[in-house]
């Protein structure tokens, strides 16, 4: 895989967490927990293939497993809607709730897929979720 895959990625990932400080609504809050758990997953899985940490199956696995356990809580911490001015989820989330539920379906199945084994079959099982994050941003995160 080029970095140009596993980059964005991993930017995605890297953004500061003080960007959630100051939410109030608790809500918006635990769906943030539910986020920053595949991001810290995500972000050890991206550094892994961008030569930033070495490949280590179990640390790998151990990652794989928090956005694996993670992701199927998506669509319950979006329901029902709920606001914060520090909030980055776009109204479109509720507004075409089926299709945000289709986006955290193929996360869910991109996270099940993923593939710990070898650094070559977690750069290939990665890509599919790169693609689904970056899918869901682009249309659900202000």
């Amino acid at each position: 895989m080029s970095m140009r895959l596993t980059l964005p990625a991993l930017l995605l990932v890297s953004l500061p967490a003080a960007a959630h400080d100051g939410v109030q609504n608790p809500a918006v809050k635990a769906r943030m927990a539910v986020m920053e758990e595949i991001q810290a997953g995500t972000k050890v899985l991206g550094q892994m293939l961008n030569g930033m940490r070495p490949f280590e199956p179990a640390e790998a696995e151990a990652a794989a497993a928090a956005i694996r356990a993670a992701a199927p809580g998506i669509v319950p911490a979006f329901r029902p809607e709920e606001d914060d001015p520090k909030s980055e989820a776009s109204p479109a989330i509720w507004l075409e709730f089926p299709a945000f539920e289709a986006e955290a379906t193929a996360l869910e199945q991109a996270a099940a897929a993923l593939d710990t084994s070898s650094e070559a079959a977690l750069k290939a099982s990665f890509a599919t979720l790169g693609k689904s994050c970056r899918s869901c941003h682009a249309s659900y995160q202000e």
